[in-house]
């Protein structure tokens, strides 16, 4: 007896390696979150600071030319003031 279940669509292959891909992504995704979940509360039990060593970088502010002129001012002003007391 031939079975007609031996052809496989190229289609059907390209469906099911999405599929296999979309469930290892959202399994390693949820693992990362579950992760950080247990991370976060280790560090809550044992009261420690999970950001302690890490260093934050300072904002970079833009100021156009006017706005720039009138800090420029006001820290003048500011040293004036501090110079007159």
């Amino acid at each position: 007896m031939i079975s007609n279940f031996a052809y496989v669509d190229p289609a059907m292959i390209s469906v099911a390696g999405t599929s296999i891909l979309a469930i290892v992504v959202s399994i390693s995704a949820s693992f990362t979150i579950f992760w950080s979940k247990i991370k976060k509360n280790f560090y809550k039990a044992l009261k420690m600071d999970e950001n302690a060593d890490r260093k934050m970088e300072e904002d970079l502010v833009i100021y156009d030319e006017e706005t720039l002129k009138q800090r420029e001012a006001a820290a003048t002003e500011d040293i004036s003031d501090e110079k007159k007391e």
